[in-house]
């Protein structure tokens, strides 16, 4: 199991940094929520860091993955695919021959900066992409896009923890039977322990913006009966 953060708000890549420090083992920078530039500097503080950053991205459509990728994220969090058909243009956008048709040039972010001739069977290697799908995709249909080479895990947008172990339970045994990860987030340790329990191997906080928020409300809360007390006494 690994456990990440998903990035919305915050847009420094000393964020990366910090979330390193905490033993984070990987990011999901929200590139529909941030300029490409901040999401690049981010991914690229990941890679000097050995986190890797995985980018979300608007939609399927392989325009949006180059940006992304080029500008040194790891790989692809997917929304809006509907159909085995889409999850196959994504494997051919995103991945290098003999799975996909994505270009190369070298030296830059996707691999390091290294000058050497191309590994692509391991920059493929080193590449991830997830497919966020809707809960209400047929078992079957799901099982499917799971088994494509080139698809590393599988997110259900949108559903509840509970939802893992009861109406999704047949999508996400079709997805474990294809040996591909499942992938889900939650802004609570409660629906964090209970995804894990049904057997999601990605979890991720979910997000910066919610975790900020319940740090400074606990401890705005604590200083203000602080204050109280001191004025009671005083």
């Amino acid at each position: 199991m690994l456990l990440g953060a998903a990035l919305v708000t915050a847009q420094s890549p000393g964020v990366a940094m910090l979330m390193a420090k905490l033993g984070l083992g990987y990011l999901e920078a929200d590139g529909t929520a941030m300029s490409p530039s901040a999401a690049s500097s981010i991914s690229l503080m990941g890679r000097a860091l050995g986190v890797p950053v995985i980018q979300r991205v608007h939609d399927f459509h392989r325009a949006y993955f180059g940006p992304a990728l080029e500008g040194g994220a790891r790989g692809l969090s997917v929304p809006g695919v509907s159909k085995l058909a889409e999850a196959q243009e994504v494997v051919m956008g995103s991945r290098y021959a003999p799975l996909g048709v994505r270009g190369t040039f070298e030296p830059s972010p996707h691999n390091d900066y290294e000058d050497d001739p191309q590994d692509l069977a391991g920059l493929n290697r080193d590449m991830h992409v997830t497919l966020r799908l809707s809960p209400d995709m047929p078992a079957e249909e799901v099982g499917r896009i799971a088994a494509l080479e080139g698809i590393d895990a599988i997110e259900f947008e949108g559903a509840s923890p509970t939802d893992h172990a009861g109406t999704l339970a047949a999508a996400t045994a079709a997805v474990t039977a294809s040996g591909t990860l499942l992938s889900a987030q939650a802004s609570r340790v409660e629906d964090l322990s209970e995804l894990a329990r049904a057997g999601v191997q990605l979890l991720r906080y979910a997000d910066d913006a919610d975790l900020l928020a319940g740090y400074f409300s606990e401890e705005l809360s604590r200083l203000r009966r602080a204050i109280k007390e001191a004025r009671d006494v005083a």
